[in-house]
């Protein structure tokens, strides 16, 4: 399919003699069975704000660990089986500290013999518990995670019933509203390009692809006394177009967290690229920017193999900033003090290589 995506979603909009055999584009926040996944959802959370105990498994006794800090503390006790876990904590934060927009990355996960998904050994609703626990610092992020849980039950129930054998789920997940500059900084915001995230999921080949490509919310990157809150907001006002579009319209004066809770549901054959077929069209929408960006508009395609490179160009730090987390195990007492050293030996890490590297993006 090699037309522009935009169009695509514009021809879906038209009427159609044959509609029941026509792939549709669905708001999952408006099928029927979305409440009993908030349901789920609610319960979930609500246990783990009690801290009653919430079913999470394991796929290996050698692997039983709950958080960052439980990882490293076993890596350095010698068990290597948690190594991965480690890796795939530590790769992100290196990832998206260095490009904070025009990137993309691509998580798969395995699925258990209940069709839940796994990764390293460790179920994905452990992570969203520790999530829940250590992550959700303010009220708005706490609500934020929220929403993100919610997506993950949706994402349970669509495994189990094929939803994302044919479909991807695209999550918008953009740079927040609700907060002033400082705070949104000290909540892990990019700040300078205002950076959201497009996170399309679906299942290809028997595992569960996630691809997350960072999108700059402003084309111009800001100065440091910009306040985020006084500025225009183009990228909600694309999103805002496109589910116009798709006569999915969303609710006036909707909130960037309300968004995450309201993912599109889009059938593969319109997205046969993958997310990036979706930034596309924001990037249309915007009048052609670059993944958001005021830079001349690239091949798609070939940006995923330059995404690739760059990533394999960073295994040897991920690898200094895993030996210096172990080694620093012992002093660490809580779960969110190993994020806070993570975070703190990425900044540092990425500061050297900048000297070397002029295409980081150090602020």
């Amino acid at each position: 399919m090699s037309a522009a995506t935009a169009e695509i979603i514009r021809e879906h909009t038209q009427p159609h003699l044959h509609e029941a055999v026509v792939p549709v584009i669905l708001r999952a926040d408006l099928l029927e069975r979305d409440g009993e996944i908030k349901k789920s959802t609610d319960q979930f959370i609500g246990q783990v704000g009690t801290s009653q105990e919430v079913e999470v498994q394991f796929v290996s006794e050698t692997i039983t660990h709950d958080s960052l800090l439980d990882s490293l503390k076993q890596l350095k006790e010698g068990n290597e089986a948690v190594r991965p876990s480690v890796r795939a904590n530590v790769r992100p934060a290196v990832i998206e500290a260095i490009y904070k927009a025009a990137h993309v990355i691509e998580v798969k996960s395995s699925l258990d013999e209940n069709g839940l998904p796994i990764q390293h050994g460790q179920t994905h609703r452990s992570v969203q518990k520790n999530s829940l626990r250590y992550a959700s610092k303010t009220s708005d992020m706490k609500e934020m995670v929220e929403a993100e849980v919610l997506n993950n039950f949706r994402i349970e129930d669509y495994i189990a019933d094929g939803t994302l054998e044919d479909n991807w789920l695209l999550v918008p997940s953009l740079f927040t509203d609700a907060m002033t500059t400082e705070e949104a900084r000290d909540n892990g915001f990019f700040t300078q390009d205002m950076t959201g995230i497009y996170q399309a999921t679906a299942i290809i080949d028997g595992e569960l692809v996630t691809q997350s490509a960072f999108v700059a919310g402003v084309a111009e990157s800001l100065g440091e006394d910009d306040e985020v809150l006084d500025l225009p907001r183009p990228d909600k006002e694309a999103i805002a177009e496109v589910y116009k579009d798709l006569e999915l319209d969303l609710e006036d004066g909707f909130t960037t967290t309300d968004l995450i809770k309201k993912p599109l549901i889009i059938p593969k054959e319109f997205m046969p690229d993958g997310v990036i077929d979706f930034v596309k069209v924001i990037d249309e929408k915007r009048g052609g920017t670059f993944f958001g960006q005021n830079k001349p508009v690239q091949d798609y395609k070939e940006h995923l193999t330059l995404c690739a490179e760059r990533e394999n160009n960073l295994e040897a730090t991920i690898d200094l900033i895993i030996t210096e987390l172990v080694e620093s195990a012992d002093l660490l007492l809580v779960p969110s003090d190993a994020i806070d050293m993570l975070y703190e030996l990425t900044k540092k890490h990425v500061l050297k290589r900048s000297v070397e590297d002029t295409s980081i993006d150090i602020s």
